[in-house]
């Protein structure tokens, strides 16, 4: 990750989050990349480096899920590192949107399941 401590997000509770995605902007060099890592239980799981730049906002989406620190720390192409970033839009813990089909398939089989009982009593 190359010079200074990372910055680091974390649960108070230490329990698990899933990092879905953050906008991202160099906020005093033009250029720098960005390394972050997504952390379980002391080991890395995840790890992305990206370049961010400070005349645009850069979306990313990482959908790391299960982690209990997520870190991230800068550098610029000249040797010089730091925390010059800005960080908005932090999304996490989001549930997906979709149905999981198992219970889809529960509740109709329950359903079934009462129908043909009233059936019966008929």
């Amino acid at each position: 990750m190359g010079g200074g401590s990372p910055s680091a997000i974390k649960r108070s509770d230490s329990g698990y989050f899933d990092f879905n995605s953050a906008d991202w902007i160099s906020a005093q060099y033009s250029l720098q990349t960005l390394t972050l890592q997504g952390y379980r239980d002391n080991a890395v799981v995840y790890n992305s480096i990206v370049a961010i730049t400070s005349n645009s906002v850069l979306h990313l989406e990482l959908n790391w899920e299960q982690i209990d620190v997520l870190t991230m720390v800068t550098n610029r192409t000249s040797g010089a590192s730091g925390f010059q970033y800005g960080m908005d839009n932090f999304v996490y813990n989001e549930m997906p949107s979709v149905p999981i089909p198992s219970t889809i398939s529960l509740l109709c089989l329950g359903l079934l399941s009462l129908a043909g009982v009233n059936r019966r009593k008929k």
